[in-house]
């Protein structure tokens, strides 16, 4: 808990100097995410999960990249843009984790990967979990209410 706490105040000061506010764009904050922790001195003991929320910024078969702003398709991502674009934020930071990187219903998105979501028993949960675990994948459990 301490180092997180850290880790975001030193990124709340550096974002106010910056911008004087509380905003930049997702590549930007990445980039300041990941120099803190390692100002902080916490590069082996900090990494990234993001909870992406995708069914907030999906526009009719296609993802708002800056859905805050007054609309333009030309930022538009198709579901193929927006995965390689998960693709080089996991190439270049420390992510571990991303959740909810599509939009509720585009199934097509979701076919293209294989995600083990909300299982029924806790016997197939731990089948899952052991399973992932002897391929080397890491496991992630998440509580929605």
């Amino acid at each position: 808990m301490h180092i997180g706490e850290e880790v975001y105040h030193n990124l709340k000061n550096v974002i106010k100097k910056k911008y004087g506010k509380g905003a930049t764009n997702n590549k930007e904050a990445l980039e300041l995410l990941k120099n803190e922790i390692r100002t902080a001195g916490y590069t082996d003991e900090v990494v990234i999960g993001m909870d992406l929320a995708a069914s907030e910024f999906f526009r009719s078969g296609k993802y708002d990249l800056d859905f805050k702003s007054p609309n333009d398709l030309s930022r538009y991502a198709t579901p193929d843009q927006l995965f390689d674009l998960y693709n080089s934020f996991i190439k270049d930071y420390p992510l571990v984790s991303i959740k909810d990187l599509f939009d509720q219903d585009d199934w097509k998105a979701w076919q293209k990967f294989t995600a083990m979501y909300q299982i029924g028993s806790m016997a197939n949960s731990l089948q899952v979990c052991k399973l992932a675990q002897s391929d080397g994948w890491g496991i992630m459990v998440s509580y929605n209410s």
